[in-house]
């Protein structure tokens, strides 16, 4: 594994890092630049590098975006990212979700709720649009997380897929070649802002714990 995580940071740095494991990637799964693909992006550094790397391959892709009215600065978010498709010439969906006073009124976990009402809000675009690929930004990073989780959960060490078929479309994680470092060294070279979520940096959450404390280590 050490070998094969060499030779692929070799080649990235050859052949334009992150762009190259994402057209691999694409190149691999049969994913063509005529498929039409919905990316879900928070504002985040991870949504925005995939963002922006898919336009800069030419991919046919929108942009859509949930505000779940959780923070001060949800707002702002939400105006990054639909600049961000103006921009870029991108067609983009947005939603505000009052998701504390949904938890509340279930009395459900604000995470679960979260991600609930957002894949309720970006299946509604997939399927009033036609699109065939659902695209999310998790990374390296997020799947050693999750695996991690999964352990101190006594669950089944699963993590996420990099594809999973729905209905009428499939969700796809194409970074999954991709760590966080990458990720920031993409966006540097692309003097490209993205947004901060100053709630990652709670140690409320587990997964926030355990980026914070267990994967460095």
């Amino acid at each position: 594994m050490k070998e094969c995580q060499g030779f692929f940071r070799k080649r990235t740095d050859e052949m334009k890092n992150v762009e190259w494991l994402l057209q691999m990637w694409l190149d691999q799964t049969g994913i063509t630049k005529e498929c039409r693909i919905l990316v879900a992006c928070s504002g985040g550094p991870d949504s925005v590098a995939l963002v922006r790397a898919l336009d800069r391959l030419n991919y046919t892709f929108s942009i859509a975006h949930v505000n779940h009215m959780l923070r001060d600065n949800a707002k702002k978010d939400a105006q990054f990212v639909q600049e961000l498709a103006r921009t870029l010439g991108r067609p983009y969906y947005d939603r505000s979700i009052p998701i504390p006073a949904i938890a509340l009124e279930r009395k459900q976990n604000i995470q679960h709720v979260c991600r609930v009402e957002r894949y309720s809000f970006l299946e509604e675009i997939m399927l009033c649009h036609s699109y065939d690929y659902l695209a999310t930004a998790h990374h390296q990073d997020d799947q050693l997380e999750t695996l991690l989780l999964q352990l101190s959960d006594g669950r089944k060490l699963l993590g996420m897929p990099e594809k999973r078929k729905r209905s009428e479309y499939t969700i796809i994680r194409p970074f999954q070649f991709v760590d966080k470092a990458m990720i920031y060294h993409y966006l540097e070279e692309l003097r490209q802002p993205y947004r901060v979520d100053e709630s990652n940096e709670s140690d409320h959450y587990a997964r926030n714990w355990m980026r914070r404390h267990i994967v460095p280590a």
